[in-house]
């Protein structure tokens, strides 16, 4: 992606800019975090969307999540 095409999306107020923003933020949080993590991914049947999850190295928090929406809207399994 082309740098003014990234600034024109974050500069949005669409889903596309939020989801843009909200995987920013998840990046970030990422590459503060000096210690193993652990990654998981949910994906409910019928469902659009897929998460991926980022836990700490023992799994007992939560450090970020980032969703992505499946291409056929869920039909997916």
């Amino acid at each position: 992606m082309e740098r003014h095409d990234l600034m024109r999306l974050l500069a949005g107020d669409d889903a596309a800019s939020q989801a843009a923003l909200a995987a920013l933020a998840a990046v970030e949080l990422l590459r503060e975090r000096r210690e193993p993590i652990r990654i998981g991914q949910i994906k409910a049947s019928g469902s659009s969307w897929v998460y991926t999850v980022f836990l700490t190295g023992d799994g007992g928090a939560l450090v970020a999540c980032a969703g992505v929406r499946r291409p056929g809207g869920g039909t997916a399994g």
